[in-house]
């Protein structure tokens, strides 16, 4: 009798790419560039304890926005909600707001109109509405776009965006998901991350070795190329 026909194993299962935003705030320190890094708290899922740079998941809302604001259809390969996501996460986890004519504003009131978009209270899109702001998206250069590799629990499909640094604006971190945010040297974090004082993933790494190159923020918003890296099969 001929043996059973052996059932081929099932391929396994890659999860879905969920689209997310990065944004590489800088601004001329006196000893050249600098670029805004926040450390992600032990708690988080993705990455905890790492130095990475504000960002996060593109919300449905960032999608409406784009749309309302004349950004085109908002459609999955659109660039412009993702630049929305960017400046929202900045804003979200630093108090740092991308937007013209938000150097107006006081400092402490726009620390003040953080507080209800934290807690759920109002949407990113209804905060703009109140201050009669509009995001600053064309401050935002797209530098990189990245893909997680797809042995990866989670998948990410992020574009990394490159901007100056709000005038009279200071970072104030979010505690929940982060435990600091400051400006750093980039060339001084590669070696931090090579003596283990902090951890940093590859696109954080390598998009701190590319702005490094720079002395200046105009020369890094002239000179950062785009680039595309794609995950390993």
């Amino acid at each position: 009798m001929p043996p059973d026909p052996v059932s081929p194993s099932p391929a396994p299962t890659v999860p879905e790419l969920i689209p997310s935003a990065t944004v590489l705030v800088a601004r001329d320190g006196p000893d050249g560039i600098q670029v805004l890094a926040v450390v992600r708290s032990q708690g988080v899922s993705f990455a905890p304890g790492a130095l990475a740079f504000p960002g996060g998941v593109v919300d449905p809302g960032d999608w409406t926005l784009a749309q309302g604001l004349g950004q085109g259809r908002a459609q999955e390969g659109e660039i412009e909600p993702y630049r929305l996501a960017a400046i929202r996460e900045l804003f979200e986890e630093t108090g740092l707001l991308l937007a013209e004519g938000v150097e107006l504003m006081d400092g402490e009131h726009l620390a003040r109109c953080r507080e209800p978009l934290l807690r759920g209270e109002l949407d990113f899109a209804g905060l703009l509405a109140d201050l009669g702001l509009r995001p600053a998206l064309d401050s935002l250069a797209h530098v990189a776009h990245w893909i997680t590799p797809r042995s990866f629990p989670r998948r990410f499909t992020t574009h990394f965006f490159l901007a100056p640094a709000p005038p009279g604006q200071e970072p104030r971190h979010e505690a929940g998901e982060l435990t600091a945010a400051f400006w750093m040297n980039p060339g001084e974090a590669i070696e931090w991350h090579r003596s283990g004082r902090h951890r940093l993933m590859l696109p954080t790494l390598h998009s701190c070795g590319r702005l490094a190159r720079f002395a200046t923020v105009a020369e890094a918003m002239a000179g950062m190329g785009f680039e595309f890296r794609p995950a390993p099969d």
